[in-house]
């Protein structure tokens, strides 16, 4: 039996079948779920899996030992009746096990015939047929003044055209004070500067290596003497108008470390 324990140890550990599943059962599935049901009843779900006797790692123990039986018999007798199982794990084993507690209780909550869903479906009819229908408050109409002028458009408002006009037409001659101010809103300008949000703690804002790799003679920040600019990885003298580090228009490289820059 160890033997063949030890050889069944290179089986996958494959998952039970979904309860509600929308695939068919296969004939490995239908033996799973009925040697599940056999053996169950004698452990505890809710126990310490090592709980001696009632874990479910002793239902693990127990499950393979059948998966080695069944390959042994099956070597000794090919015959078809023998249908050979997956090995599983104390986890799978607890999974099917809430896997079934949960479809039973969906499955008495969508019964048809339950007495209590029948009894709320009847007290919700005679509820709606009791209550009368919403009733909506009917909107008073807004008369408006006769100017020799349209309504203005857009929503209602409490002003007469006489006012609203002036707000919306801006090159009348015979302007009057409305209570408002008509402007475009403002619109905030981006920050134009490449050091905003840069992490001048850790990077160099000279050059945009780190400021640990720099050497004493190096040194960093604003005396940085470091030639090369980590952002393209070209020399100094090599096309750096406005500097090197975050101030680099040129292309950047693959090994640029500008992701790390800021904030």
């Amino acid at each position: 039996m160890q033997s063949f324990s030890r050889l069944t140890n290179a089986q996958p550990w494959v998952p039970f079948r979904k309860v509600n599943a929308s695939s068919p059962k296969t004939a490995v599935d239908l033996e799973e779920e009925g040697l599940f049901n056999r053996l169950h009843k004698d452990y505890k779900r809710h126990v310490s899996p090592g709980t001696p006797r009632h874990g479910y790692r002793d239902f693990e123990l127990a499950w393979n030992i059948e998966v080695s039986e069944r390959y042994r018999k099956k070597m000794e007798d090919e015959s078809d009746e023998i249908v050979l199982i997956n090995r599983k794990s104390y986890v799978q084993l607890q999974q099917h096990f809430d896997d079934i507690v949960q479809s039973e209780r969906m499955s008495r909550i969508c019964d048809p015939n339950c007495l209590q869903l029948q009894q709320m479906n009847r007290t919700l009819r005679q509820t709606c047929q009791v209550v009368a229908g919403p009733r909506g408050r009917v909107a008073e109409r807004i008369e408006y003044r006769n100017a020799g002028r349209p309504t203005p458009f857009g929503a209602p408002t409490t002003l007469n055209p006489d006012i609203t006009r002036h707000a919306i037409v801006g090159n009348y001659t015979n302007r009057q004070a409305v209570p408002w101010n008509v402007a475009a809103p403002q619109i905030l300008k981006e920050n134009d500067d490449v050091l905003h949000k840069f992490k001048r703690a850790t990077w160099c804002v000279t050059c945009g290596f780190r400021k640990r790799e720099h050497t004493k003679e190096e040194s960093y920040s604003n005396k940085c003497k470091r030639e090369h600019c980590s952002n393209c990885m070209q020399l100094k003298q090599h096309g750096h108008p406005n500097g090197m580090g975050p101030r680099c228009t040129n292309p950047r490289k693959e090994s640029s470390p500008h992701v790390h820059w800021y904030n």
